[in-house]
């Protein structure tokens, strides 16, 4: 009892740390051009501690940057108190914004969130059709795992 009420406390404080695993941090122009240059598709949430939608919506961007239907997205957050060369130079002026950049360009800018509610599913469409990813029908499950398979073997 006393083990099973330790491992509960460990996934507790170890859960949120490895829910934040795919999302990069920045506070120079130095990272941020590192991570944008590469070419590769990347979303990019400026946002403030301060900022409560910013804060609503946290959880939901990190549990998108895990999904993997967009493991070849890269995710990066930053603040824009900690950073204040890169809001200018992006000519950020509402927070939450999110740049959507491939090939060093900037594909698409979203300031602000429309829906708490449907956020999650809002932004897993914006990521889909700004960089051109087709709907992960099989992501988070086994492709192994199938009912018929299940019941046929109750049957034998």
């Amino acid at each position: 009892m006393k083990l099973s009420r330790h491992l509960s406390l460990a996934c507790l404080v170890i859960a949120p740390l490895a829910l934040n695993a795919s999302v990069k941090d920045i506070s120079s122009e130095q990272e941020y051009e590192q991570i944008v240059s590469q070419g590769n598709p990347t979303l990019v949430e400026f946002a403030a501690n301060w900022c409560g939608v910013c804060n609503r919506v946290k959880g939901a961007f990190e549990e998108i940057s895990n999904d993997n239907e967009f493991a070849n997205v890269n995710f990066v957050r930053v603040d824009i108190d900690q950073a204040q060369e890169l809001r200018k130079k992006n000519g950020i002026v509402g927070v939450p914004s999110f740049l959507f950049i491939q090939n060093n360009s900037q594909l698409k800018e979203s300031v602000g969130v429309k829906n708490l509610k449907s956020f999650n599913e809002d932004l897993r469409n914006d990521l889909r059709s700004t960089f051109d990813l087709a709907e992960c029908s099989t992501c988070g499950t086994d492709e192994n795992d199938s009912d018929d398979e299940n019941e046929s073997d109750d049957e034998a």
